[in-house]
């Protein structure tokens, strides 16, 4: 008799676990299935340069297809956490507590759309080239879209057997953040335990969270980047590719970065897509 008790208690709290456990299921299912599908949300990083960024929204405001922009703002006690309604998509400020480049590629609460387009203070990027971007992330939503203009490589060196940062390259196979589109769930993997160790060497290097990213992405598609032939160019602000050993770092970032992926992920292509 107790045997059966005991056999009828565990087969009891057998089931009740299993109930338990697939209820979290739903609400991650729900959280990706209310993404918005026919809007997309801009996401500007922006830092010490915060008066522009006034600019930048005027700019961007008129992007027809944006569901909201969203400001990450990396330098501190500045502004406080806001929603601007004088746009003509609302804008959701983010002050950062620290300044990283990591904050860019997290899924904030405040992104509702599967469409993600990614932008630095720097560029009035023409909205027809986003728009252009978008429609071809709409055919091949696995992968990132960006531009000629801003794609860059990764060679091997043949003497040191290491990988090299090449801004010219008969291939391309990284894509610069500026303008960048791409699908929600990145933000989640490049956000995920599986990345913390290379997420904190971004942070001390400042530099490579879009080359992270860019082999993430790689990674799960096993594609490379898709790239449109146009041209623009960025407000020479300056910035952080401006620092003497910025190359040189990025080059030592491919490497290092391989030991997350068991490997080189990123994919070559001499692919250019013409709008």
């Amino acid at each position: 008799m107790q045997k059966s008790l005991r056999w009828v208690f565990l087969a009891i709290s057998f089931v009740t676990l299993l109930l338990l456990s697939t209820l979290s299921i739903p609400d991650q299912v729900k959280k990706q299935s209310s993404l918005k599908e026919d809007r997309c949300t801009l996401i500007l990083t922006v830092y010490d340069r915060y008066p522009y960024m006034y600019d930048r929204l005027e700019f961007y405001q008129h992007l027809s297809l944006l569901d909201k922009i969203v400001i990450i703002l990396n330098y501190p006690l500045v502004l406080p956490q806001t929603i601007l309604t004088n746009y003509s998509v609302p804008v959701h400020i983010l002050p950062q507590e620290v300044n990283s480049l990591n904050n860019r590629f997290y899924p904030w609460p405040e992104i509702e759309t599967r469409c993600i387009i990614n932008m630095d203070d720097d560029w009035n990027m023409p909205l027809e080239h986003i728009r252009q971007a978008v429609q071809v992330w709409n055919q091949s939503r696995t992968q990132i879209v960006g531009y000629k203009h801003l794609s860059r490589a990764n060679v091997m060196n043949k003497d040191t057997h290491l990988w090299e940062y090449k801004t010219k390259a008969a291939f391309a196979s990284i894509a610069l953040p500026s303008g960048l589109v791409y699908d929600y769930r990145y933000l989640k993997i490049y956000s995920s335990t599986a990345y913390s160790e290379a997420r904190h060497y971004v942070d001390q290097s400042m530099n490579c969270d879009d080359i992270l990213f860019n082999m993430i992405v790689a990674h799960v598609s096993e594609a490379p980047p898709i790239f449109l032939d146009v041209d623009a160019k960025s407000i020479d602000f300056g910035g952080l590719w401006k620092r003497p050993k910025h190359f040189e770092e990025r080059s030592y970032c491919l490497n290092y970065f391989t030991r997350f992926f068991d490997g080189m992920p990123l994919k070559p292509t001499t692919v250019f897509h013409e709008p």
